[in-house]
């Protein structure tokens, strides 16, 4: 399954996996970034910001409603640190069980060493699924 997490090439699979519904183009951040960059990140529409060390390796994430009012505090300082990552070989369907039972509507996705590859959301994995099934 690594194979799979690492985005190598495969064929055949036998029913659709996340690696083919995610999103790539999350919005990031240092966990030294400055509260008040952060809010221009956000300015697309997004809600939170994933906070990633030098190497891409997911450290948390901030969301927007955690901000405050400090524009020069540093995002370290209010970031959810150690958030739930999935990996890209895990099937769509069992994903979007683990997203109605969780109550949430996106994942982040990242390679077995931590690295960010994107998010999924539920809607995109429902139409991912309902594509591959017809």
């Amino acid at each position: 399954m690594d194979w799979l997490d690492f985005e190598l090439p495969s064929e055949g699979a036998s029913e659709p996996l996340i690696s083919g519904a995610y999103r790539r183009g999350v919005p990031t951040c240092s966990p030294e970034e400055s509260i008040g960059r952060v809010r221009q990140l956000l300015k697309d529409g997004w809600s939170w910001v994933v906070v990633l060390n030098s190497a891409g390796v997911i450290l948390g994430r901030l969301r927007q409603t955690r901000l405050g009012e400090d524009d020069q505090a540093a995002a370290a300082d209010v970031m959810e640190p150690g958030p739930s990552t999935y990996r890209a070989s895990v099937p769509l369907a069992e994903m979007i069980a683990r997203m109605k039972s969780g109550g949430f509507e996106h994942a982040l996705i990242s390679d077995p060493d931590g690295h960010l590859l994107g998010v999924l959301s539920r809607a995109d994995a429902e139409s991912a699924l309902a594509g591959y099934q017809k």
